[in-house]
């Protein structure tokens, strides 16, 4: 416990970026250390957020002014994860034929001669 206030207070005192305090208390605390390093590092940065606005504004315009909120909502929401699911298919999709095709080559084995 002793341990664990001083060490509140040595990160009061510092004056350190957040890396380098957390590379000097890796050896105390050494999962915390390695989470810090790793979310810490993480650039912080607009363009998720401008590419969501652009898409919609593609979506949104004066054509579509009646467009109901929430399904316009849903339409953003495919339009930004379709990447996403033509990869996760194009994964069980040859998933599944590496297994047919294991199964073919099983199949087409013959039992030895008793």
């Amino acid at each position: 416990m002793t341990s664990l206030l001083t060490f509140e207070v040595d990160q009061a005192r510092s004056r350190q970026g957040a890396e380098a305090h957390w590379e000097e208390k890796a050896p105390y605390f050494p999962i915390m250390s390695s989470l810090a390093k790793a979310y810490l590092s993480i650039q912080a940065t607009s363009a998720p957020s401008e590419r969501v606005f652009s898409a919609a504004s593609m979506l949104i315009e004066k054509r579509r002014n009646r467009l109901d909120p929430e399904l316009a909502g849903k339409m953003l929401f495919v339009a930004q994860n379709w990447d996403l699911h033509e990869k996760h298919l194009q994964d069980i999709l040859l998933a599944a034929a590496e297994q047919q095709e294991g199964e073919e080559v099983q199949g087409s084995e013959t039992p030895a001669a008793k």
